[in-house]
């Protein structure tokens, strides 16, 4: 869910050590890799999710930064389908270099409107932190204040607001210092997490 109440700061998250964890599934659900053709449900999910303000845009974004590494897509990009074969959520254990270095990135994380509540996002995350448990090391993710409700997933789930100091690739959206915007954004993000009950 996007909470467009609340500004646009994007942040970093990061797992040192992701452990195995249970992937449970709703009764019917299953969880697929990535095959020819479903870069249009891809699109599509994002776009219905609200994570692009079009399915053209998010096509772009797919192309862009997922058909680079076709050899990836069938095992790290993964979709989960509902009883009756249709998408309802998708995720990605993608590379990143946002801290300087190419790590295991969560990437594209999102649910259809009408199948949120189920513990689909929790499930196709825990399938990929298994994964990058595999491969060890840590594992990080950006993501964005709107995004808070995800947030609490993530921390959930292992993940730790990034306080370090400004990575090399990531880009200050304010154009001001870091720091400050990191925590700005954080105070907002556990500020809307606390209002929660």
């Amino acid at each position: 869910m996007i909470d467009k109440s609340v500004p646009f700061i994007g942040v970093l998250m990061v797992c040192q050590n992701p452990a195995r964890r249970e992937v449970i599934l709703p009764e019917g659900y299953t969880i697929i890799g990535y095959q020819p053709g479903m870069e249009e449900t891809w699109a599509e999910l994002q776009y219905a999710s609200g994570h692009t303000e079009t399915a053209e845009k998010a096509r772009a974004i797919f192309e862009s930064e997922f058909l680079t590494r076709p050899d990836l897509l069938p095992t790290r990009c993964l979709f989960v389908l509902n009883p009756e074969g249709k998408a309802a959520a998708t995720a990605s254990l993608w590379e990143g270099k946002h801290l300087g270095e190419t790590l295991p990135r969560i990437h594209w994380v999102c649910t259809r409107p009408e199948e949120r509540r189920k513990g689909l996002a929790m499930a196709v995350m825990s399938h990929l932190l298994n994964m990058a448990a595999k491969l060890g090391g840590p594992v990080y993710l950006t993501t964005q204040t709107q995004s808070w409700p995800a947030i609490g997933m993530y921390l959930k789930l292992g993940f730790a607001p990034y306080m370090g100091p400004k990575p090399p690739n990531w880009k200050v959206l304010t154009g001001g210092d870091f720091a400050e915007e990191n925590e700005r954004a954080w105070n907002i993000i556990f500020e809307k997490l606390g209002s929660v009950k």
